[in-house]
């Protein structure tokens, strides 16, 4: 079976981990505060949000690869398709936001009608749709909210555009403008604050990084017409990493003081329009190229920590990492390491058996 038409690829379930683990090196070793002169390292560090980046490219690249013929005659498979990606997605986002919930009020006074307000613009994802509430919770959830977006609309493009690439890109353009129109609307508003910036659109709604999911798309549709014009060497892998580390260092002498890189004008173009034109180039060798960085993703350590890397974003910020700490186990490399094995348990036992169950259940109801 040729790459393009297989559902599963090793080392795009290795680079899975890579991503979370690079989101994890962004809060954890970014300096919080500069005051003088570049401390490089942690530029360099505060960058590694690129790992969001990474999961919407792939993200586009898998729903497409997998869905698109389905959704190229009609609908009728959007409700096993969306009840899928609910099943793999919500019962561990549930259950760690509920004990998230829980915790709560015993680090901080909650008044209780606020408390439930956060609560259900959390389990409803909502809580991605405003500046104000985007990082209660579990902070980092709020890309599921852009996530579940593309899901939404995904099927509906499969169908209207199948594989005209130039649309996706024409309403990626649409999508940019609509952010900056926005913005500007609600910020004439008394409520605006409530909704948010430009910045806020670019970087942390659908419409603003809708680009990096149709460049997956795009990935996906071309994936086996591209030839390597120099026969077994890497070439689109070595291009792709190479486009990735430029568009780290561009990001890192962009930052200004603790304002990150892709706060800059220049920087949010290079972080939501070029960087995933250098990703799709390396998923691209990471599929159809036989490499170092093919033969270490694809690996079995790594295909099992691509596997609980979804644990492990949701968890390596919150509760969990705040029990690492509050054990003065303020050691960062440690904490990653205890972090990977509670993600590897919240996988084993409750993600994997619970999306098992859930798709049983649907085959039994609905099968």
């Amino acid at each position: 079976m040729s790459a393009s038409n297989s559902n599963y690829f090793p080392a795009l379930t290795g680079i899975r981990a890579l991503a979370a683990y690079l989101v994890f090196f962004h809060h954890f070793f970014n300096p919080e505060k500069v005051t003088e002169g570049v401390y490089l390292p942690g530029f360099i560090f505060g960058e590694m949000h690129i790992g969001v980046t990474f999961f919407f490219v792939l993200s586009g690249f898998l729903i497409h690869n997998r869905y698109a013929q389905k959704f190229e005659s009609g609908f009728s498979a959007f409700k096993p398709y969306f009840f899928s990606r609910v099943a793999r997605i919500m019962p561990l986002f549930l259950v760690v936001t509920v004990l998230t919930f829980i915790v709560i009020p015993f680090f901080k006074v909650v008044e209780p009608l606020k408390w439930i307000r956060l609560f259900i613009l959390n389990i409803s994802l909502l809580k991605g749709f405003s500046d104000v509430t985007k990082f209660s919770g579990i902070r980092q959830s709020w890309s599921l909210t852009v996530e579940f977006c593309f899901y939404a609309i995904a099927p509906v493009l499969f169908f209207l555009f199948r594989n005209q690439v130039k649309r996706y890109l024409l309403l990626s353009l649409f999508f940019l403008i609509i952010c900056f129109a926005a913005a500007t609307f609600f910020h004439e508003m008394p409520f605006g604050q409530l909704i948010g910036d430009l910045h806020f659109f670019l970087g942390y709604t659908f419409l603003g990084r809708s680009f990096e999911f149709f460049a997956g798309c795009f990935l996906s549709s071309r994936l086996n017409q591209w030839k390597n014009p120099l026969g077994s060497i890497p070439v689109y892998t070595m291009a792709g990493s190479a486009g990735i580390v430029f568009s780290i260092f561009c990001l890192t002498i962009l930052r200004s003081g603790d304002v990150l890189g892709d706060h800059h004008p220049i920087g949010i173009g290079i972080n939501n329009f070029l960087l995933p034109v250098f990703i799709v180039a390396f998923f691209r060798g990471l599929i159809l190229e036989t490499s170092f960085f093919q033969r270490f993703l694809s690996s079995r350590i790594m295909q099992f920590l691509g596997k609980s890397s979804y644990a492990f974003y949701l968890i390596h910020l919150g509760i969990f990492e705040s029990l690492i700490s509050f054990i003065n186990l303020d050691n960062r490399l440690v904490s990653f390491f205890l972090l990977n094995l509670i993600a590897i348990f919240l996988y084993r036992f409750v993600e994997e058996p619970a999306q098992i169950r859930l798709q049983k259940w649907y085959s039994f109801r609905f099968g």
